[in-house]
C-alpha cells in the first residue's frame, strides 16, 4: 500500500502529525465498527473490509520515519497536536459526572454477578460467603459486578437508556444515525450510508468563532451570576460558554433549556474545552437538545478524553471494555481507565479492580483487585466498599478479617446497597466481626429484601418462620419465601416446598410442593432432589416413577446428603427402580451411616449381624448399633439389649438399660422383654441398671416421668429392614411373658398404607422345583404378614389383607414353620406394621412331601396343599401360640 493510498483511506492530506494520524485512525474505526450493523450482513461485510483497510493504512503510515513525508519533525508534530487539541487556558472544575442527576437509578442487584455476556446485562444472584449455613449449595466466589451502580458513567447511561443488549444497542446506533440529519437537511436513507455522510454528522455545523483577542474582565466560576455569565459567554469566553451550557442542561439556577445548552457547549467544545466536549457528547448520547447520534457522542467523548477529562476517559474505557461503538479491546479500555483512576476518579478505580478480579486486559489478581477496591472505597464508592468487604470476609487477595469486612459492609449498607445489607445481616446472624444479634440481622435482611434481593427475602422468610430475631409470622414468612422463590432462589424454593408439603403457613398442596422441589432440584439443590425423589417413589403430588426417584436420590447422594444415600440404599435393597443388589445396598448404607444417618447405622448393624452383603461381624454390628442408639434410635437400643442379654455370661444390667431406653420411646418388643427381665433382677441390680440407663441415654432423649417398664408412647418406627436371615448364633430368647390384656380392636384408617393380598416381601424358593402350596385364609379384621421358616432361617414372606386369602406355591419338600404378625398401618420402609402388632406361631409344622403313584400306565404326582385359616376361635383343629414380637422380628 502506497503512502498516497493510506492518506486517502484515512481522509488525510499531507503534511500531518502523528497525533492527527492517531485521531483519524480512531475516528475511522468508530465509523466502521461492525457492531453498528447488527442484522445487516452486507453492511457487516463492508465494515469488515473497510476496517481492514483502515488498519493497513494506519500501519503503513506509522512505519514512515519522523522527518520524512508525510510527517514533520517531532517538534513540529508536537506543536501541531497541541494546537489542535489545546484546552481552555482557564482551570477546569473537578470531574462531577455531570449527567448523574438526569438518569434513573439502575435496578437493585442481588449480588456481585459474573462477567456479563452482553454490556450491562442484569447480574446474577450471589453466592454465600464460605461460612454461610446452607446445606446444599457449594459456596463459590463470584466476580464483582460491572458498573450497574449509581448513574455516573456514560456507559451506564447507555445501559439505562436502552433496554436491549449490546447487539440491539449497536443496531439502534445504526438506525438512529441513518435517520439523523442536520436541522436544515432531510434524513438520509439508511442503505446509502457513506463515510462522507458520517463525517458530516460528526462535524460541527459551522466553523468556530475566533477566540477573543482581549482577556476576559473576570474569570467565570460556578458562582458567577447568570447575567454576568451570559455576558462573558457572548464575548467568547470559553469557560463561560461551558459553564452556561452546563447550567442550562442541568437546570442549575435557571430553567432547563437543552437546545440552548447545546449551542453554548458546541462553541466551547469547538475551541477545545474538554469538559464541554464531554457534556456535548452526553447530549448527543441522550438526544438531549439535539438529535440523538451515538457516533457523534463517541467522537466528542473521545476528544474530551484526549483533553484529560477523567469522566470522558472513564466512559471511553467502558466503551472499549464492552465493545460499544468500537471494537472490544480490554487493553485499550484499561489504559483509559488508568488515566481516569490516576486523577482520583473512584468509579475508574473500582472498574480497574474489577478488571484485575476477572482478568480483563490484565493478569487476574485478587490482591491487585483488593488494592483498587480499597482506593475507591475510601472515596465512598459504594460497590467498591461492598467488594472490599466481600474480599475481606472470604480472605481472597487479603488476609481474612471479619471485623473490617463488617465495617465496609456497613458503609455500603448505609448507602442502601442491598448486597451489603444482606451480607451485614449474615454477619449479625452468625456473629462474623460483630456481636451476634438476630434482631439486627432481621433489620438488614428486611432492608435488602425490600429492594428485591432474593437471598435476603429467603433469609427474612426463614427468620419469620422460626421467630428468630422477630415475632413468628408464618403468613409473612410464606410471602417473602414465595417472592424469593419466584426469582429463582433455590433455598426459598425448597423451603416453600416443605411448607406446602406439610401445610405450614398455607394450605397443604403436594402437587404445588413438587413443583417448587422440581425448580430447586434443577438448580442442583440436594435436599430438594431428595424430597422430590421421595415424591416420585411414593407417587406424592406426581405420577409414581421409581426410576426417576433413583436418579434424583443418586444426584443428591453424590453431593453427600445422608438421607439420599439411605433412600438409594433402600431402593437397591428392595429392587425398587433399580436392579436389586445387596452389595450396592450395603455400600450406600455404609455411606449414609458414615454421614451420621441413624437408620443407615441401624441397617449396617443388621447387615453385619446377619451377613447381608458383607461378612458376618458381631463386633462391627454392635458398633453400628451403638452409633445409632447414641442418636436415640429405639430399635438399635433394643438390639444392643439383645446382644447384652445373649452375651456369655449375660449382662442383665446393660440389657435392662438398653431395653428401658427403647421402651421409653414406645418400642413394643422392648416392653414385654423388659418386664420379664425385671422379674429376674433384685432391687440392687435394678438400681444399678437405672444408673446405666441414665449414662446411656442420648442427650436428645428425655428421661421418662415414671419407670421405663410401664411407660412408652405408641411407636413411630421408620427403620429399614433389609431382606434378612437369622444370625448363626441368635440371641437366647427371654422367658415368654404373661400375655398382656387384650387390646381394643383397632381400625384401618383412611390414611393407612395397605398392600394387596399376595405381595411377596421375600422369596428364596423361587426358581426351585417345589410343588407344595400354602393358602392363608385371613378371617381377621387385621392384615397379616406371614413368614415361612425352614432350618431356622426365613425363606419366604408375604402379605394377606384382612378378610382375604392368598396361596403361595412352589414350596419344596421339607418341614416348615409358620409365623404371622397382624396389625394396621403398613410401613413401606420398615416393611412391618406400625400399630396393634401381634405375633403368632403355628404349633404344628407344615411337612411337604411330593409323591408319585403309578396306576396302570399312568403316573400321578401328588403334592401337599395346606390351608391355614386365621380367625379368633377356641379349640380349632390347629393350635397356635402368641409369641413375643422380638421372636417374630428375629427372622
Amino acid at each position: 500500500m502506497t503512502t498516497t493510498d493510506a492518506l486517502r483511506i484515512l481522509d488525510l492530506t499531507a503534511p500531518i502529525s502523528r497525533a492527527q494520524l492517531t485521531t483519524a485512525y480512531q475516528d475511522a474505526l468508530l465509523v466502521w465498527c461492525v457492531g453498528r450493523f447488527e442484522g445487516q450482513p452486507e453492511l457487516i461485510a463492508k465494515a469488515n473490509a473497510k476496517s481492514a483497510e483502515v488498519k493497513a493504512a494506519y500501519a503503513a503510515l506509522q512505519a514512515v520515519p519522523d522527518g520524512a513525508f508525510p510527517f514533520e519533525s517531532k517538534a513540529a508534530s508536537s506543536s501541531r497536536a497541541s494546537s489542535r487539541h489545546s484546552p481552555s487556558s482557564l482551570p477546569l472544575p473537578p470531574p462531577k459526572r455531570p449527567f448523574a442527576a438526569q438518569q434513573q437509578q439502575p435496578p437493585a442487584l442481588s449480588q456481585p454477578p459474573p462477567p456479563p455476556q452482553q454490556p450491562w446485562e442484569v447480574p446474577s444472584t450471589p453466592p454465600p460467603r464460605a461460612a454461610r449455613p446452607r446445606s446444599d449449595s457449594q459456596p463459590h466466589q463470584e466476580p464483582p459486578q460491572r458498573r450497574a451502580k449509581k448513574p455516573a458513567s456514560m456507559a451506564t447511561r447507555i445501559a439505562i437508556g436502552l433496554s436491549a443488549g449490546a447487539s440491539v444497542l449497536m443496531l439502534a446506533f445504526f438506525l438512529q444515525f441513518t435517520t439523523q440529519s442536520s436541522s436544515s437537511q432531510p434524513p438520509a436513507t439508511p442503505p446509502a450510508l457513506t463515510t462522507a455522510s458520517i463525517t458530516t454528522s460528526e462535524s460541527p455545523p459551522s466553523p468556530p468563532p475566533p477566540l477573543p483577542t482581549t482577556s476576559s474582565p473576570s474569570i467565570p466560576s460556578d458562582t458567577t451570576p447568570l447575567p454576568e455569565l451570559r455576558a462573558l459567554a457572548g464575548q467568547g469566553n470559553v469557560q463561560a460558554q461551558r459553564l452556561l451550557g452546563q447550567r442550562l442542561i442541568n437546570g442549575e439556577g435557571v430553567t432547563k433549556d437543552a437546545a440552548e445548552a447545546v449551542k453554548w457547549l458546541r462553541l466551547a467544545a469547538d475551541h477545545g474545552d474538554g469538559r464541554a466536549q464531554y457534556l456535548l457528547g452526553g447530549a448527543y448520547l441522550q438526544g438531549n437538545g439535539i438529535a440523538k447520534d451515538e457516533i457523534a457522542a463517541l467522537t466528542w467523548i473521545r476528544k474530551a478524553a484526549a483533553q484529560g477529562d477523567s469522566g470522558a476517559q472513564f466512559d471511553l474505557g467502558e466503551f472499549y471494555l464492552r465493545g460499544v461503538g468500537v471494537v472490544k479491546d480490554f487493553s485499550e479500555g484499561l489504559r483509559w481507565m488508568r488515566l481516569a483512576a490516576d486523577q482520583g476518579l473512584a468509579e475508574a478505580q473500582y472498574e480497574i479492580g474489577r478488571c484485575y478480579f476477572e482478568g480483563e486486559g490484565v493478569e487476574k489478581s485478587a490482591a491487585e483487585a483488593v488494592q483498587w477496591f480499597r482506593k475507591a472505597a475510601v472515596q465512598g464508592e459504594v460497590f467498591a466498599q461492598y467488594c472490599l468487604g466481600k474480599q475481606l470476609s472470604l480472605g481472597d487477595g487479603v488476609p481474612r478479617d471479619d471485623t473490617e469486612a463488617a465495617k465496609w459492609f456497613l458503609k455500603a449498607a448505609e448507602q442502601n446497597n442491598p448486597q451489603a445489607q444482606y451480607e451485614l445481616g449474615l454477619a449479625f446472624a452468625e456473629g462474623y466481626g460483630v456481636a451476634q444479634d438476630d434482631a439486627q440481622a432481621v433489620l438488614w435482611y428486611r432492608k435488602a429484601a425490600a429492594q428485591g434481593m432474593a437471598e435476603a427475602q429467603a433469609a427474612l422468610g426463614l427468620c419469620l418462620a422460626e421467630g428468630r430475631g422477630t415475632e413468628k409470622d408464618l403468613a409473612e414468612a410464606v410471602e417473602w419465601l414465595r417472592k424469593a422463590a419466584e426469582q429463582g432462589e433455590a433455598d426459598a424454593q425448597y423451603k416453600l416446598g416443605t411448607f406446602l408439603e406439610s401445610g405450614t403457613g398455607l394450605a397443604q398442596d403436594t402437587a404445588e410442593a413438587a413443583k417448587w422441589y422440581q425448580k430447586a432440584a434443577e438448580q442442583g439443590y440436594a435436599s430438594a432432589q431428595t424430597n422430590l425423589g421421595v415424591f416420585y417413589l411414593d407417587g406424592i403430588g406426581v405420577a409414581k416413577n421409581p426410576i426417576e426417584a433413583v436418579r434424583l436420590f443418586r444426584l443428591a447422594a453424590d453431593q453427600g446428603i445422608a438421607r439420599a444415600c439411605y433412600n438409594l440404599a433402600m431402593c437397591y435393597a428392595s429392587g425398587n427402580g433399580v436392579l436389586q443388589s445387596e452389595t450396592e445396598a450395603v455400600s450406600w448404607f455404609r455411606k449414609a451411616a458414615g454421614l451420621g444417618n441413624p437408620y443407615a447405622q441401624l441397617a449396617m448393624g443388621r447387615a453385619c449381624l446377619q451377613g447381608i452383603g458383607v461378612r458376618k461381624d458381631a463386633a462391627a454390628a454392635a458398633e453400628w448399633f451403638r452409633q445409632a442408639a447414641a442418636q436415640g434410635q429405639a430399635e438399635a437400643q433394643y438390639q444392643l439389649g439383645l446382644i447384652s442379654q445373649s452375651s456369655q455370661p449375660p449382662n442383665k444390667l446393660e440389657a435392662w438399660a438398653w431395653y428401658s431406653l427403647a421402651a421409653e420411646q414406645g418400642y413394643d418388643a422392648a416392653k414385654g422383654i423388659l418386664r420379664a427381665l425385671e422379674a429376674s433382677m433384685d432391687p440392687s441390680q435394678l438400681e444399678a441398671a437405672r444408673k446405666l440407663a441414665a449414662e446411656f441415654r442420648p442427650a436428645g432423649q428425655p428421661a421418662p416421668p415414671t419407670t421405663a417398664s410401664t411407660t412408652g408412647a405408641e411407636p413411630i418406627v421408620t427403620t429399614p429392614t433389609l431382606p434378612s436371615t437369622t444370625t448363626s448364633t441368635p440371641p437366647v430368647p427371654p422367658p415368654t411373658p404373661a400375655p398382656a390384656p387384650p387390646e381394643k380392636d383397632l381400625e384401618h384408617l383412611p390414611s393407612d398404607t395397605r398392600l394387596a393380598s399376595g405381595v411377596v416381601i421375600k422369596d428364596t424358593l423361587k426358581g426351585g422345583e417345589g410343588k407344595g402350596k400354602l393358602t392363608i385364609d385371613n378371617g381377621l379384621t387385621e392384615d397379616a404378614l406371614v413368614k415361612i421358616i425352614r432350618g431356622g432361617q426365613l425363606v419366604a414372606s408375604f402379605y394377606v389383607c384382612g378378610g382375604d386369602k392368598f396361596t403361595f406355591d412352589h414350596i419344596p419338600d421339607g418341614t416348615y414353620g409358620i409365623l404371622y404378625c397382624t396389625g394396621y398401618g403398613w410401613d413401606m420402609v420398615r416393611c412391618d406394621f406400625t400399630r396393634g402388632r401381634h405375633a403368632t406361631r403355628s404349633d404344628d409344622p407344615m411337612i411337604y412331601a411330593t409323591q408319585r403313584r403309578t396306576e396302570g400306565t399312568t403316573t400321578h404326582i401328588y403334592t401337599d396343599v395346606f390351608t391355614l385359616t386365621l380367625h379368633k376361635v377356641v379349640n380349632g383343629n390347629a393350635t397356635s401360640t402368641e409369641i413375643p414380637l422380638e421372636e417374630f422380628d428375629r427372622y
